[in-house]
């Protein structure tokens, strides 16, 4: 009977153990249960910020490719119009030529006139001594 009673209590004492290596068990499973259901919420949230840097990587990509396309425009403009410019200049200096030519002519062609008056004048007033 002592034998029964001694082998009871430690089937007691092995099934107290057991249940409670069971329930710590059980408490680390949770544990790990809960852990593993916030890295995957921390995962899905990485996820959606990654979806969104790649979404806005894409966007500042293809905004690059206008600006650049604009820049070239822009360029490609601002050398049409330097050639114009140019163009514009050259044209202004022929025509400043000009002008001073003319200017020139015009000095020449008063200064004869003023002349041919003084000498008609002059010619003038020797008829009427001769008259």
């Amino acid at each position: 009977e002592t034998l029964q009673k001694t082998l009871e209590e430690k089937h007691s004492k092995i099934e107290s153990e057991i249940k409670q290596q069971l329930h710590e068990t059980r408490e680390e499973v949770d544990a790990l249960r809960s852990a593993n259901k916030e890295l995957s919420k921390q995962v899905t949230e990485l996820q959606l910020e990654r979806d969104h840097l790649m979404a806005s990587s894409k966007s500042l990509t293809e905004e690059k490719t206008t600006l650049l396309a604009e820049q070239k425009r822009v360029r490609e403009a601002n050398a049409k119009l330097d050639a114009e410019k140019h163009e514009l200049e050259k044209t202004l200096n022929q025509q400043k030529i000009k002008l001073a030519e003319v200017q020139q002519k015009a000095k020449f062609e008063a200064a004869a006139a003023a002349e041919l008056r003084s000498a008609s004048d002059v010619s003038a007033q020797e008829r009427k001594r001769m008259d």
